[in-house]
């Protein structure tokens, strides 16, 4: 198993590549795309911890589209939410 360290200087040489074969459009593009990556693997861990430790009796989840968003993460939890139509904060 690699190392922290091993991971992210494999993740830096792999961007330097695409850059220095394919061009900087495609760098450009694929570092924004492992910067997209490396935000649902917050999000999506966050809401687990959410899950797993609730504080109140409602989780909001962070306003992405139901479109990318797992269906693991979008399935109801014992902290039961509800749709947002029936939302009384809006």
């Amino acid at each position: 198993m690699s190392s922290d360290a091993d991971l992210l200087d494999d993740v830096t040489a792999r961007l330097l590549r695409v850059r220095e074969r394919l061009g900087g459009a495609t760098f450009r593009a694929a570092a924004r795309a492992a910067m997209h990556a490396i935000a649902r693997a917050v999000l999506d861990e966050a809401e687990r911890r959410a899950r797993a430790h609730p504080r109140c009796g409602r989780i909001a989840d962070f306003p992405i589209s139901r479109v990318i968003r797992r269906p693991t993460i979008a399935a109801k939890t014992p902290c039961e939410r509800s749709p947002p139509e029936s939302n009384p904060d809006k």
